[in-house]
């Protein structure tokens, strides 16, 4: 589709903007927290992030990440139960009727990849730091190369999102619109999921802080900065420009501090695969930010960041630095997947990571670090 970047940067200011970006199931959809419609029995291991190189967002255990049976949306289901029953101890949850969901897909497979399928609904439940629901209505998308679909979380934070198209589940990945005081996140979807229903199991969201240091944003080019948040220092050179996305401006000043989240250790599994050796990671705002000389055309730029070590590599290490890619930029990264950008050493006193001379990073998304090879 051409001009993908800047769809899907529209595509994320709202659900009205969604509605229109290429799906043709219904508007939104949830499910409840008991169990997928459609068919039942799980297969695979389901919502696990590919082991390979670059890949992110593995997925937290859960009933299994891909349903087996045929027909897609079935019943409506109740909550907490797996034949349909209703379960009184279960909470009170609001959902929507699962018939509003695809039956069968809309459009033809002919010409498409091998690792195209019918996908008629992606299904997963959003949660925070301590596992609770995050809040009713919440919009989550499920978005790709060729088309957005949206869906919206129910009150147990469990979603069905309207697919109804063939589609290369490889390429495509959800994310919660939770900015900007929750962290934003591409959770990929699973490595050759097979359809028709796809389960990404638990989403984890989490609190970013709630304020932080104010970026000079000025579209002739800023004077030098550096700003700190918790363990992370970003430094922006003279006459730069911090182009911020469409829901920081929205967000007004609020959408211009920098703020840094250390991910606790025990949630990076939740992000990122084992494979990659990841030792330490930061969610920051602003997200998808991007960083210019003015001019015409405009020079893209990077930026550098320091870690506070805290005791994690060894004085004098080789450090690789990692980062999320973006759909807003997907010639930078690999969208929904973790690469590595930079490298970096940690200082001789082991206090610091800081970025090699001359290196740094043309956008602000998620940022990874584990020790060099």
């Amino acid at each position: 589709m051409k001009h993908w970047a800047a769809l899907v940067a529209a595509c994320h200011v709202g659900a009205w903007l969604l509605s229109g970006c290429g799906t043709d199931g219904p508007a939104a959809s949830s499910r409840d927290a008991g169990g997928a419609s459609g068919a039942d029995s799980a297969a695979g291991s389901g919502g696990e992030a590919s082991s390979t190189g670059g890949t992110g967002g593995a997925r937290s255990p859960g009933d299994g990440g891909v349903h087996d049976g045929a027909g897609g949306a079935g019943t409506p289901r109740d909550s907490g139960t797996r034949d349909g029953a209703a379960d009184p101890d279960a909470p009170d949850v609001t959902t929507t009727v699962d018939a509003s969901l695809p039956r069968a897909c809309t459009d033809a497979d002919a010409g498409l990849p091998d690792r195209a399928h019918c996908i008629l609904h992606i299904d997963g439940r959003a949660v925070d730091a301590m596992g609770a629901p995050i809040a009713t209505h919440t919009l989550v998308s499920a978005c790709g190369p060729a088309q957005c679909a949206p869906g919206y979380t129910s009150s147990s934070g469990a979603f069905s999102i309207p697919v109804g198209l063939h589609l290369d589940p490889d390429v495509y990945s959800a994310q919660l619109h939770v900015r900007p005081d929750r962290a934003a996140f591409y959770y990929a979807l699973p490595k050759g999921a097979p359809g028709p229903v796809i389960d990404l199991g638990e989403l984890r969201v989490l609190d970013l802080p709630a304020h932080g240091p104010s970026l000079n944003v000025v579209r002739t080019g800023a004077p030098a900065q550096a700003v700190t948040s918790g363990d992370v220092t970003l430094e922006v050179a003279d006459g730069v420009y911090v182009r911020l996305d469409v829901e920081s401006n929205l967000a007004g000043d609020h959408g211009r501090e920098f703020r840094a989240l250390a991910i606790p250790g025990n949630f990076v599994p939740d992000f990122a695969d084992a494979s990659l050796g990841v030792v330490a990671m930061y969610a920051f705002e602003p997200f998808e930010s991007s960083f210019e000389v003015p001019g015409a055309p405009a020079r893209p730029v990077t930026v550098r960041l320091s870690f506070d070590n805290a005791g994690r590599f060894a004085a004098g290490a080789a450090v690789d630095v990692l980062a999320l890619g973006t759909y807003v930029y997907p010639d930078w990264v690999t969208p929904a997947a973790f690469e590595k950008v930079a490298t970096a050493h940690v200082t001789g006193d082991g206090a610091k990571v800081v970025l090699d001379a001359g290196e740094g990073l043309l956008h602000l998304t998620w940022v990874a670090l584990r020790a060099a090879p």
